[in-house]
């Protein structure tokens, strides 16, 4: 019978046959998958150098694309560059055409206006000098006419006519303007003449004068459509004046008549009883030409209240005032 040492001698015998032979099956297994592997790496490799080849002619068509591009921009910006110069050169050109043009055409101008203002200085220079003729020439006229231009627009009687057969006494006028006209105030004036000779009327005489028409207060009265003519028996003092009727007219008179130290006397006084109306209540119905009517409408009667009084002395070459309403 075996024993147990040859058994377990075979049986190592046994297992180390089988662990080599199994060792040496593993062994070849990994060989073979070794080797597979390797032509795997292989295979790998063949295709990493083939991309590289590829990489290599694509970085050769970019830098040829690359350069082509460069190559077309720098003909393009040549081309552009050539393209603005020409332009700089036509506009340059244009420029100085109109530089040329514009100094001609200025100096065209100014002289046209050098010339225009010699015409005009001297147009200005003789109307001045026919202005300052009329003028003087008015001036000289002014002694003559002062008593009627005094006077114009208002209610009365220039002088003009009566000085041509009467000595011309100095002149002492009061004017009335309406009271709370909505409009533009009527007015009013009576002419008194001074039985002094012009050199008797000294700056006493005229302070007065002012006295005795403060001390007769508001002088006030109606005027109106009815003409009252006063004239002295001597032919040396006339008045008219136009009130609203004669009793009015009676009243007016006696007061200023007593400023001048003069006593009203009703026998000089007469009463326009032939239809005469006020200047402003026969008035033209009709335009003329180019000129409007005045649209004032005038009342048929008013009051009116003293405004201011003048004197006008024949010699004297200013109007005088006396007094005015300073309320």
């Amino acid at each position: 019978m075996e024993g147990f040492l040859e058994k377990l001698d075979r049986l190592e015998h046994n297992l180390t046959n089988t662990f080599i032979s199994e060792l040496s099956e593993v062994k070849e297994e990994l060989n073979i998958g070794f080797s597979s592997l390797d032509a795997k790496i292989d295979a790998i490799g063949l295709e990493v150098t083939g991309i590289a080849t590829e990489l290599t002619e694509l970085n050769l068509g970019f830098t040829w694309f690359a350069t082509e591009s460069l190559r077309a921009q720098g003909t393009l910006l040549a081309t552009t560059i050539g393209g603005f110069s020409t332009t700089d050169i036509a506009i340059g050109g244009v420029s100085k055409e109109i530089a040329v043009k514009l100094i001609i055409d200025t100096r065209r101008y100014n002289n046209h206006v050098d010339g225009k203002e010699k015409e005009l200085e001297k147009f200005s220079v003789e109307k001045i000098k026919k202005e300052h003729k009329f003028w003087n020439e008015k001036i000289e006229e002014l002694p003559k006419t002062i008593a009627s231009e005094c006077s114009l627009s208002i209610i009365g009687e220039p002088y003009s006519r009566y000085d041509a057969i009467s000595c011309y006494y100095p002149t002492l006028t009061f004017i009335f303007y309406e009271e709370n006209a909505l409009l533009k105030p009527c007015r009013a004036q009576i002419k008194l003449r001074l039985l002094d000779k012009t050199e008797d009327v000294t700056s006493e005489k005229i302070e007065e004068l002012r006295i005795k028409i403060v001390n007769n207060g508001n002088l006030m009265f109606m005027a109106g459509n009815t003409r009252a003519n006063y004239v002295t028996a001597d032919k040396r003092m006339k008045t008219s004046i136009y009130a609203k009727d004669a009793n009015n007219a009676k009243i007016i008179l006696s007061k200023v008549l007593n400023i001048i130290s003069d006593e009203f006397d009703e026998s000089l006084l007469s009463i326009t009883t032939n239809g005469t109306n006020r200047p402003n209540l026969s008035k033209r119905k009709l335009p003329i030409g180019n000129l409007d009517l005045n649209t004032t409408n005038y009342n048929e009667s008013f009051q009116v209240k003293l405004h201011h009084v003048h004197l006008i002395i024949n010699g004297i070459k200013e109007i005088i005032p006396v007094w005015r309403d300073i309320m």
